[in-house]
């Protein structure tokens, strides 16, 4: 080995016990370190080109839903006015349908008075008057009594009573027990004393209710014997009512169904509401039918232009208008 390379050796070796005594790099960790550094460098810069490329990919993304969102809410306006051209075209169409099935069935009973076909008779009778004044009698005195929800309201009054000669005994029994607690606990127990006296106002409490709970117990006996007595007296003339209301509603469907098999002239009240003949399966048209035929009796309806005539009037004739409208509206020109 050459005196300089000993020298450079010798150099190394100081660098690296100096090192290691006073805890300093050496010239070799330097330019470790600075290797290290540089390729950290590198990483960092790899990464700024990512995230530059990176946030470049984001607005692009960006500018591409703004589009999507635009061209959304364009479809969308454009889909609504879309909508409400064709539910004008349809609720047109619907009309033109409607006027065209009236022109029809006028054109229908014109050619059917040409060639003689004669009307339907669906006048009422005397004998359907009589049945519906009786139908009628037989509802009013039917409303004058209880309904089973008042009836079985009532009889839980009547019952009170009892009920409360078996919550006045626990109470009473509370108290005892209450009071056999703070006899037999510790003197002075707060948790003992509260017992008790939550036990005794709940027995104040009962006590105090004896009154309106006898008084309303009366009162229920009172109109469940008064009802029972409307029973025994008006019951004939409310079974009578409903034998007769099936009577009416039979004669009032054996006139239809001859009627309509025998190809007659339906009156055109009848007609606007349920069209000229069944459909099928016909037998929820004949029960409408003969329903709105039986409303026009009861309630004397003569409207030639009207099948349910006016919508006011009592309130269960006005129901029984509301339920009947919406029964035949499926089957009605309008």
């Amino acid at each position: 080995m050459s005196p300089r390379d000993t020298t450079a050796d010798t150099g190394r070796r100081l660098d690296r016990i100096e090192g290691e005594l006073t805890h300093r790099p050496t010239r070799k960790d330097l330019a470790a370190l600075r290797d290290g550094q540089g390729r950290q460098v590198q990483q960092v810069e790899r990464h700024e080109r990512r995230l530059g490329t990176l946030a470049r990919e984001v607005e692009e993304l960006g500018a591409a839903l703004e589009a999507v969102r635009r061209r959304s809410v364009r479809a969308a306006k454009d889909a609504a006015a879309r909508v409400d051209e064709l539910t004008t075209t349809v609720a047109d169409q619907a009309g033109r349908i409607e006027r065209l099935h009236g022109e029809l069935v006028r054109l229908d009973d014109r050619m059917r008075v040409a060639t003689g076909v004669p009307d339907a008779d669906l006048t009422p009778t005397g004998a359907d008057r009589e049945l519906a004044a009786t139908v009628l009698r037989g509802r009013e005195h039917d409303r004058a009594r209880l309904g089973d929800a008042d009836r079985a309201a009532r009889r839980h009054d009547a019952a009170g009573p009892e009920r409360w000669e078996r919550e006045r005994a626990a109470a009473v029994r509370a108290v005892l027990d209450a009071s056999r607690a703070v006899a037999d606990g510790t003197d002075g127990t707060a948790a003992l004393a509260g017992r008790f006296r939550a036990a005794r106002d709940r027995l104040d409490t009962v006590r105090a209710a004896e009154g309106d709970v006898r008084a309303a117990a009366d009162r229920a006996r009172t109109e469940l014997d008064a009802d029972a007595e409307r029973e025994l007296r008006d019951g004939t003339v409310v079974a009578e009512g409903r034998d007769a209301g099936t009577a009416l509603t039979g004669r009032l469907r054996e006139r239809l169904v001859a009627a309509v098999d025998a190809g007659h002239r339906l009156p055109p009240w009848f007609t606007t509401a349920l069209g000229s003949g069944p459909p099928a399966p016909p037998e929820d048209w004949y029960e409408t039918a003969v329903a709105l035929l039986t409303h026009r009796v009861l309630y004397g309806i003569g409207d030639t232009a009207s099948a349910l005539g006016p919508p006011d009037g009592p309130a269960e004739r006005a129901a029984e208008h509301s339920a009947l409208a919406r029964r035949m509206r499926p089957y009605g020109l309008r």
